[in-house]
């Protein structure tokens, strides 16, 4: 996933639903949805500077009965979720 871009994050409450959309390197759409989300986490501070790319990803890795997922961007900000369920399939569109 490096170099991707991050386009979107939307978390619907009621839901406790979170979709992330990225655009990869082929730039075709790629959607994660977590759900029963318990914890998420999206800093934008930018300490290495503004990027829309994404540097690194790590998990999704079980943990205490949920999957955390960690996405580092090239910004030096990580967006984390904790979730349920975290489905990284590709649907391109």
């Amino acid at each position: 996933m490096h170099d991707w871009t991050l386009i979107g994050i939307n978390y619907t409450w009621e839901k406790k639903e979170c979709v992330m959309k990225f655009k990869n390197c082929s730039s075709k759409i790629v959607e994660f949805t977590a759900m029963d989300v318990k914890n998420i986490h999206i800093p934008h501070v930018e300490d290495w500077g503004e990027s829309v790319s994404v540097n690194a990803v790590i998990g999704p890795i079980e943990s205490n009965g949920a999957l955390k997922l960690k996405i580092e961007m090239q910004s030096g900000d990580v967006i984390s979720i904790s979730a349920k369920s975290i489905d990284m399939g590709i649907n391109p569109k």
